[in-house]
């Protein structure tokens, strides 16, 4: 069994066009079809090798393992286990595998990675400090040499100790604009330094705040460009929209469509619709 005991599902499952297109050609219900695929993401998840599914090593899962998880008939299994497999949701023949599933389901959600890391970095920074420090020779006067070495380390210590605040105002402005509980670890640099601008770029924390809610609200109730659906809650391009309200437009430039209001957009659309027909 692997050592993760819970997995990533996303939300948009509920949206995704292979689950409606499976759902269209088996005549079966969306929920059912979820259902199955979700008990199949658990199995993999629990498997010899994570994004497997295999009791151990050499012993796979069979399709008649499945019947047996979902209580399902052998034929509703057989049908969607080829439907996943024709759609690229899956592959393998002896032993079935989640496509993309180290895509989806990240290495750094183990705790124990995460302790790790945290300990290289804490012991790397201590290694630093001891050898910036380590040649600062200590004594009872109150020389001006001591004198200059204790303000360079206190101003040293300051200017951390406010990196790192400035960081963790960054993390908190982005997860209760969202309303989310993590920062995607793939994009987490990116996510940073650009909460830190809108920071920097505004009054207070409280502003930002405030601006953010609201384009993050414009963003998630935007219509994509394909029609299917509106912008993932998970997506953080909705921050260059709060970078563009900040940055001044120049007069006279028309605007763009990311700083249009709802209202102005569907007029904008009204209006290419109508030049289309000319």
């Amino acid at each position: 069994m692997g050592g993760m005991p819970w997995f990533r599902v996303y939300s948009e499952i509920l949206d995704d066009r292979k689950i409606k297109r499976i759902v269209k050609k088996t005549g079966q219900s969306k929920a059912l079809i979820i259902g199955v695929w979700i008990c199949i993401l658990a199995l993999a998840n629990e498997g010899s090798e994570r994004g497997k599914l295999s009791i151990s090593d050499d012993i796979p899962y069979t399709a008649e393992d499945i019947e047996d998880e979902t209580g399902l008939p052998s034929e509703i299994i057989e049908q969607l286990l080829d439907e996943f497999r024709s759609l690229g949701m899956i592959n393998g023949k002896s032993t079935i595998e989640i496509t993309n599933w180290d895509k989806r389901q990240f290495k750094s959600d183990s705790s124990t990675a995460r302790v790790k890391k945290h300990r290289e970095e804490t012991k790397r920074y201590s290694n630093v400090t001891k050898e910036r420090f380590s040649n600062v020779i200590d004594t009872d006067t109150e020389s001006d040499i001591d004198k200059k070495q204790k303000k360079k380390r206190k101003e040293s210590t300051a200017a951390a100790a406010a990196f790192h605040s400035h960081d963790g105002t960054a993390q908190k402005l982005y997860m209760e604009s969202t309303g989310l509980t993590y920062i995607p670890p793939d994009g987490y640099d990116a996510i940073i330094e650009t909460a830190k601008i809108i920071l920097d770029q505004t009054a207070d924390f409280d502003e930002a705040l405030r601006l953010c809610k609201a384009e993050y609200t414009r963003w998630c109730s935007t219509k994509r460009k394909d029609n299917h659906g509106t912008y993932s809650k998970l997506n953080p391009a909705w921050m260059t929209w709060v970078l563009e309200k900040l940055a001044p437009r120049p007069e006279g430039r028309p605007k763009s469509m990311s700083e249009m209001t709802n209202k102005e957009l569907k007029e904008h659309a009204r209006k290419r619709q109508m030049e289309a027909k000319k």
